[in-house]
């Protein structure tokens, strides 16, 4: 069939064929367009030349079936729209379901845009955002970029708001001076042409003012721009479907509009969560905001996933900016509330209070029971700190919340204790105090873990032991009666408790770390005498020589450990008493040894113990020359 076909130039195959597709329901998308096209030549005459006024409502609403079926042709939706303008044109403006369905024809602003335009000119009617928008959109030097095309529904959703915000009563028009509007319709058919009077004649032609289609293509440009990283989310995902990962980098007006849409409504499983602060795994975390975070999982996947949460208001204890390290697959992990809607690098004033609630969380659990009175210490530091924002003190009760639970993560903050600054130290080790008298006892084990805390902070057990026992009207004691309240304004005495110098001799005899400390401060005590041990030089060669500045005994244990990376915890009891070791002893005997050595900590883990093998020298090693020098022929 030629460019313009007429039923009377075709071939009888042709006609044939039209016949029968104009004898069936009209329906098939696949049908030939050119016989789509001699059958709307039809239809286009009798509307616009012969002004049927009996058939003409069911007419043009063939025309609107044939629209839906065949519409995705550009060159019929074009003209089918045209015809479908001229025919509004009779009946009044636009409607806005019709204004939804005009296509950009690459060449001018639709006529009926132009119509919708004009008439809200000519009224003083504000133009509604879904107008300017479609303004926009089909104005031919308008460049809609990929998010537009990607996006479109999103797109017209975020320009209606972003219009609403700058126009809350809407935009209007003024136009001084604007040529009418004409309408002259020339037939797709090519065989008439017609003028058609556009609303009594008066309506202004806008469509070529600076102003309205200024301001409308500076908003759309705007939102497409809003929408650029959501929509190289989305074009990364299988079928352009949307996750919760791609719904994150959109606007916030729009962010969780669509996240409630999402299959499984994850945000509903992470409220539930953030309520009953309830422990769960990282690899739980991830599974439900639906993000691939690596195996083993790696640090930019952990903050991609903590910026994710924080986009919807929720912070999670993994995130790498504030924990220890990077975290595992199944390391636990809570899920808390937060204003922010992004995480940024905490500041040395959190860092400060995070360090002293972790290390009272330390010796919270030093006697093997964290008690209810301590965690209180604890939650009450967080809260009288007038220093942070109410998004840090979610997150230390949450971090308090998973460490309470599982305490085997606490040994890393050991390695922070060097970032304590010196104008700190003190505070801090008041605090670490008052946590472990919380209870109203002190423990050999807190005591232990006290000692080694100060020496890390280069404070010294003469420190510690003074402010020990130091009386309730010391200025340690009152400053603490000072700075401590309960939660209805009371002092708390758990920051006064007073610890006598019989119950320190009763710890002095558990521990001898805790007794060489004591001999000292206890002037009148008799000193201990330890007994002179035989040491054999073969021993001391294959055993301790590798371990400079440690005890001969913890170096033979050290010598079986280094055999392996990991030892269950059953066969670490095993080693250490065959050594005649207490294995809790002996682990914290290498690890201070490990930290004034290497600033690390040696032996990590409960069950199984890990060794970090990096710091030690092999088994094999040589014994040093200066080793040899020193050794008796």
């Amino acid at each position: 069939m030629g460019y313009w076909p007429s039923y009377s130039s075709i071939t009888p195959e042709a006609r044939r064929s039209y016949l029968d597709w104009l004898a069936g329901d009209r329906s098939d998308p696949s049908a030939y367009i050119g016989y789509v096209f001699l059958y709307f030549y039809g239809l286009e005459r009798r509307l616009v030349l012969e002004r049927s006024t009996s058939d003409a409502a069911v007419v043009a609403a063939e025309v609107k079936r044939l629209l839906d079926v065949y519409g995705s042709n550009h060159s019929f939706n074009r003209y089918a729209t045209e015809l479908l303008t001229a025919v509004e044109l009779k009946s009044g403006e636009p409607s806005a379901q019709f204004l939804a369905r005009v296509e950009p024809n690459g060449y001018e602003v639709p006529t009926a845009i132009k119509i919708a335009l004009g008439v809200r000119v000519r009224d003083g009617r504000a133009m509604e955002p879904d107008l300017l928008y479609r303004f926009a959109v089909t104005h031919p030097e308008t460049r809609a970029r990929t998010p537009a095309r990607r996006a479109p529904e999103l797109m017209r959703q975020l320009f209606a708001q972003q219009m609403l915000a700058e126009y809350p009563s809407g935009f209007c028009y003024k136009a001084a001076r604007a040529k009418p509007l004409q309408k002259h319709y020339k037939a797709c058919s090519g065989s008439f042409e017609v003028d058609i009077d556009v609303l009594g004649g008066n309506i202004p032609d806008i469509a070529h003012h600076s102003q309205p289609i200024g301001v409308a293509r500076r908003i759309f440009d705007a939102c497409s721009d809003a929408l650029d990283d959501y929509s190289r989310t989305l074009g990364r995902l299988p079928g352009l479907t949307p996750n919760l990962m791609a719904v994150s980098k959109l606007p916030k007006p729009l962010r969780m509009q669509q996240a409630g849409l999402l299959e499984g409504n994850p945000l509903d499983q992470f409220a539930i969560l953030s309520r009953d602060a309830a422990i769960i795994t990282v690899e739980d975390v991830a599974r439900i905001a639906g993000a691939d975070i690596g195996t083993p999982p790696t640090k930019p996947k952990l903050r991609e996933v903590s910026q994710l949460l924080a986009a919807f208001g929720f912070g999670v204890t993994f995130d790498p900016g504030f924990a220890t390290k990077t975290l595992g697959w199944n390391d636990p992990a809570l899920v808390f509330p937060i204003d922010a809607e992004a995480t940024a690098e905490p500041p040395d004033r959190f860092r400060h209070v995070q360090l002293a609630v972790m290390l009272g969380l330390i010796i919270g659990h030093a006697d093997g029971h964290f008690d209810e009175r301590e965690r209180d210490a604890l939650i009450q530091r967080i809260e009288r700190e007038p220093s942070l924002t109410s998004d840090e003190r979610n997150r230390l009760r949450a971090e308090v919340r998973v460490n309470e639970v599982y305490p085997d993560r606490l040994e890393d903050w050991m390695k922070r204790l060097k970032d304590v600054s010196p104008d700190s130290k003190m505070s801090v080790a008041d605090e670490l105090i008052c946590v472990a008298s919380a209870d109203g006892n002190l423990h050999a084990a807190e005591v232990r873990k006290l000692e080694l805390i100060f020496k890390r902070m280069g404070l010294g057990n003469q420190v510690l032991y003074d402010r020990l026992h130091a009386g309730p009207n010391s200025p340690t004691a009152t400053a603490d009666r000072t700075s401590a309240t309960t939660q209805d304004g009371s002092p708390s005495d758990k920051l006064t408790t007073r610890i006598d110098l019989s119950r320190l001799q009763s710890i002095r005899s558990e521990t001898s770390v805790t007794a060489n400390v004591l001999a000292d401060i206890f002037a009148d005590d008799d000193p201990t005498t330890f007994e002179p041990v035989a040491v054999d030089i073969e021993a001391a060669l294959s055993e301790g020589e590798s371990f400079e500045g440690l005890e001969q005994r913890y170096g033979a244990l050290l010598n079986e450990l280094r055999l392996r990376s990991s030892w269950s915890a059953a066969d670490f009891e095993h080693l250490a008493r065959d050594a005649g070791l207490m294995p809790g002893a002996a682990r914290e005997a290498v690890n201070d040894w490990a930290m004034d050595r290497f600033d690390e900590l040696l032996i990590e883990g409960d069950d199984p113990v890990e060794i970090n093998l990096h710091l030690l020298p092999s088994p094999e090693a040589a014994i040093s020359n200066a080793t040899m020098e020193g050794i008796s022929a």
